[in-house]
């Protein structure tokens, strides 16, 4: 049995550089072979037809997060259309579970009113 190999990264980066990083994923995951180098550490990694997809978001006041895990294995068989949409278009029902940002301001001046000058 092979020892476990793994090639992590953890930091701060631009908005930008992070959605080059998982277009550079996405592509490599369609070419059928995903190169990871970090520092002096290689990892490549061949994935199946099949994987499986863990998509998490969170969101609390001052912080939200978005995860996203796949694996994959040799012997994974699909499951059928998963009921996941990502996008950039909110649909209407989501204005009412989540309040703009312009409420969130809205209301930290009620509790914090500016003092006058």
């Amino acid at each position: 049995m092979s020892a476990k190999r793994e090639v992590s990264f953890e930091g701060k980066i631009d908005l930008d550089r992070a959605a080059d990083y998982l277009e550079e994923i996405a592509d490599s995951l369609k070419a059928g072979k995903l190169v990871v180098e970090s520092g002096r550490e290689v990892l490549v990694l061949q994935p199946s037809e099949v994987v499986k997809l863990e998509v998490e978001a969170e969101s609390k006041k001052d912080e939200e997060e978005l995860k996203i895990e796949l694996k994959w294995s040799r012997l994974m068989v699909a499951e059928g259309e998963p009921a996941l949409r990502i996008s950039s278009v909110e649909p209407a029902s989501a204005a009412l579970e989540n309040p703009s940002a312009d409420e969130d301001e809205e209301e930290a001046e009620e509790e914090h009113p500016e003092e006058p000058e």
